[in-house]
């Protein structure tokens, strides 16, 4: 992989990561156009994230300095009641069991065969229009006024587990499902962001081999990657949130629908 692939990929990386439009479906298309192999490949991606997991810790810096707060919390189960209902950083702790259970399941039990849709540009086309359709989703129920709960964290973790799919958006996928579990749409976009912590960090655990290989190979590239990826993601996480405040995650559905098009034709 050369350096302006790696430049490249890392913006399409940071840039589609928080915005609803699947990073993974857009990383398959952009490798295709752009000629890239799949050797190494698995290591890029995982570092890219790894470049959008520090954007989540920077552009959430409140939420995710709560949740390290709350964790000591975890050792006095005589407060947990109070804590629960009174510390909203302790409450997204809690709830992010239940929300992450489901990626993690998914992820472990159909490895093998998620990977190969990795390198399946026309599934992934397919899939950013089915993307379009789940950004729709929540705009019969308006604005939702209930608090996070274990159910509608279950059901944005299940989201969660879905968007492993390349072409799935993650993003929009979980607020959408947060919207119409009845979440309020500031606690959605902030509870998304924060489930892709221990989900990216899963990634990279479990491909931290193949990273290792890669980087002996040539750090450049993974370096160039994971810089573009920060920047980019941080940008894109902060244009998010105003867009999931007013309700206008639609407003992506058009773009999904053309890019998914022209990939299915042309593809």
């Amino acid at each position: 992989m050369t350096l302006v692939q790696a430049a490249l990929l890392g913006l399409v990386q940071g840039l589609t990561e928080f915005l609803p439009v699947s990073s993974s479906g857009h990383l398959v298309l952009a490798k295709s156009w752009l000629g890239v192999r799949d050797t190494g490949s698995v290591a890029f991606e995982v570092v890219v994230h790894l470049g959008t997991l520090f954007a989540v810790l920077v552009g959430l810096r409140g939420p995710v300095l709560e949740l390290m707060a709350a964790t000591g919390k975890i050792l006095q189960p005589g407060r947990w009641r109070q804590a629960y209902g009174e510390d909203p950083g302790f409450r997204r702790l809690v709830l992010l069991v239940p929300a992450t259970l489901p990626a993690v399941v998914v992820g472990l039990g159909f490895a093998d065969t998620l990977e190969g849709l990795f390198g399946a540009p026309r599934w992934a086309a397919a899939m950013l229009i089915a993307t379009a359709v789940i950004l729709l989703a929540p705009l019969p129920f308006g604005e939702r006024r209930g608090p996070l709960g274990w159910r509608s964290a279950l059901f944005m973790g299940i989201a969660q587990a879905v968007a492993i799919i390349p072409g799935i958006s993650r993003s929009g996928s979980t607020i959408s499902a947060g919207c119409v579990a009845g979440v309020t749409r500031e606690e959605a976009g902030i509870f998304s962001f924060l489930m892709a912590i221990p989900a990216i960090l899963g990634a990279v655990v479990l491909k931290a081999d193949e990273v290792l290989v890669a980087a002996d190979a040539g750090v450049g590239p993974l370096a160039v990657g994971f810089a573009l990826s920060f920047l980019a993601g941080w940008f894109s996480l902060i244009a998010l949130l105003g867009l999931v405040r007013t309700g206008r995650l639609w407003v992506f559905s058009p773009y999904l629908i053309l890019v998914g098009s022209l990939s299915l034709i042309f593809g």
